[in-house]
């Protein structure tokens, strides 16, 4: 059984020997090209990439040519890197002999635990380790705020690319350390200071983005109320019949012959409905103007009417 599912194992190393007559500049990063990589990839999982929470890119590793090798091997690989980590770059050719030089090693890692864990299930104890150090928790601005990698290079101004590539995680997690040592020699508390300005704009970003997505939503709340009354007050699929208006009334012929505006000149509809006078003469105007019968067309047609109207002028003749 194997004993853990990885696509890919990254180790970093800086001999503190090789930087003693090197200035390390103002941010650290003359000594980068002092660093030693190695990309390690199982070929069981080769095929696998990392999606479920990070998206992965095991292909991409930034600082050389990545190993092809046999997840069993990687606890004996490690061994020897951990041997003699200057010949960190021998240590997957085990025809050639690393013996045990009995370096002083402190070991270095982002979120640090996490990389202890995977070593043990990968069979593997490093020795030679005289001390930790957690970049996370080197420059976090309080215990429940430890800053993430990606946040923390660019505190520092380094430009990482294809993280979550175990071999460039490893990379720049090491750069990172060197990074903070020299830029807080240079001015303690700088990091942090940068590390808080950067939160304070992103937290600055998320308010007005809360804000937007608020504002955005009472206007389409709004947008709904209005939507809403206006469907109550026009019912889809609703007609009214005009009946006959009666010949005789006063407030109803001072509304046909003369459009009265006033609000007492109303008369009733079929639905209960109330139409006001000028309402009612502009009904009028568009129905046939046949004396005291007049009717909508849909009552009857005109010719009926017509024939009715005729009908009661000869009666009213004899």
């Amino acid at each position: 059984m194997l004993p853990i599912k990885a696509d890919s194992i990254g180790i970093s190393i800086l001999d503190s020997r090789s930087i003693k007559d090197v200035d390390p500049g103002s941010d650290g990063k003359p000594w980068f090209d002092l660093m030693k990589h190695v990309h390690l990839r199982p070929i069981e999982y080769k095929k696998y990439v990392n999606k479920n929470f990070i998206k992965g890119c095991p292909d991409a590793f930034n600082f050389g040519t990545s190993d092809s090798i046999k997840l069993e091997d990687a606890g004996r690989i490690m061994t020897r890197i951990f041997s003699d980590p200057t010949r960190i770059l021998e240590a997957c050719d085990f025809n050639t002999e690393i013996k045990d030089v009995e370096p002083t090693i402190m070991l270095v890692g982002h979120a640090l635990n996490n990389d202890k864990e995977y070593m043990r299930r990968l069979n593997f104890n490093p020795q030679n380790v005289s001390g930790h150090i957690d970049t996370q928790k080197l420059a976090r601005i309080s215990k429940k705020q430890p800053p993430g990698l990606t946040r923390l290079l660019a505190a520092l101004s380094i430009d990482a690319k294809n993280l979550h590539n175990a071999g460039n995680d490893a990379a720049y997690t090491l750069q990172a350390l060197v990074g903070v040592a020299v830029q807080e020699n240079r001015r303690p508390g700088g990091v942090v200071e940068m590390l808080k300005a950067e939160k304070a704009v992103r937290d600055a970003a998320k308010a007005a983005q809360k804000a937007k997505a608020a504002e955005n939503a009472e206007k389409a709340k709004a947008g709904r109320k209005i939507n809403k009354g206006k469907a109550a007050q026009v019912t889809p699929g609703a007609s009214f019949t005009r009946p006959p208006i009666l010949a005789g009334t006063s407030k109803t012929q001072d509304t046909v012959d003369g459009f009265a505006g006033n609000e007492s000149n109303q008369v009733l509809v079929s639905g209960g409905g109330k139409v006001g006078a000028l309402q009612e003469a502009k009904l009028r105007g568009e129905l046939p103007s046949m004396g005291k019968y007049a009717t909508t067309r849909t009552d009857e047609s005109r010719r009926e009417h017509k024939t009715r109207v005729r009908q009661d002028h000869s009666k009213d003749g004899e």
